[in-house]
């Protein structure tokens, strides 16, 4: 009986402290806060939109002070967090982020090109230009220092096509992995089945009596058949 009331606690420990806990959301409202105010200065072109962004999550948040059930309070308070860090903003949180992921990935890529056919290369570098031309489109959204009202979807829309060519370079690595490790299985069956042949080719040739016509394994020296000298001349 023990044995099942053990894992049984185990679970209903593991439920409650999976979810959301007043204190730990407040710690994650104050480091996001402090996360915007920087990108804020980063990216000053987008302070109106973090602002708004601030200012929506906040009446969320404060919403939540006056919920009595701990639970429900938790839940409100993560609400608020992620009304923070969702949309335009939330990619802008990432994007430094996301740009690292992605030149890792080009590397990669890159890495696997001297053992790619002169086609497959093609393909890569095409992959690669791509990728890189969509980055810097969305870097130079970043860099601009005017405000304006359309700065955030000009921003989604690089990021989304960013994404997307993300999604190219990753189908591109699964590819030509794939291919480099049939060449290689290839290869190794080609050289086993040479092996094959060269040892069959190799194999020395019975010998036949030629007084009584019987074959002989060619490292006996007399017929076994009937006991002649064997002419391995």
């Amino acid at each position: 009986m023990k044995k099942f009331i053990i894992p049984a606690i185990l679970l209903m420990f593991l439920a409650f402290s999976c979810g959301p806990s007043v204190d730990g959301e407040s710690k994650n409202w104050t480091n996001n806060l402090s996360s915007l105010k920087q990108l804020k200065t980063t990216y000053p072109a987008f302070a109106t939109v973090i602002d708004e962004k601030i200012l929506e999550a906040t009446k969320i948040y404060e919403a939540a002070s006056g919920i009595s059930d701990e639970e429900k309070k938790a839940d409100a308070m993560r609400n608020a967090n992620n009304n923070l860090t969702t949309g335009c903003v939330g990619n802008l949180m990432n994007v430094e982020t996301k740009f690292s992921e992605l030149k890792k990935k080009q590397q990669e890529l890159k890495a696997l090109i001297p053992e790619l056919t002169q086609s497959d290369i093609a393909y890569v570098e095409m992959v690669l230009e791509d990728l890189d031309r969509s980055i810097k489109k969305t870097k130079k959204v970043l860099k601009d220092k005017k405000k304006s009202s359309s700065i955030c979807a000009d921003f989604e829309e690089k990021y989304s096509d960013m994404i997307s060519y993300e999604e190219d370079i990753d189908r591109a690595i699964k590819n030509m992995n794939t291919k480099i490790n049939d060449k290689k299985d290839t290869t190794k069956v080609n050289s086993n089945n040479k092996t094959n042949v060269d040892n069959t080719n190799n194999t020395p040739k019975d010998i036949k009596c030629e007084y009584c016509g019987s074959y002989n394994k060619a490292a006996n020296t007399k017929c076994s058949s009937c006991g002649a000298n064997l002419n391995k001349e």
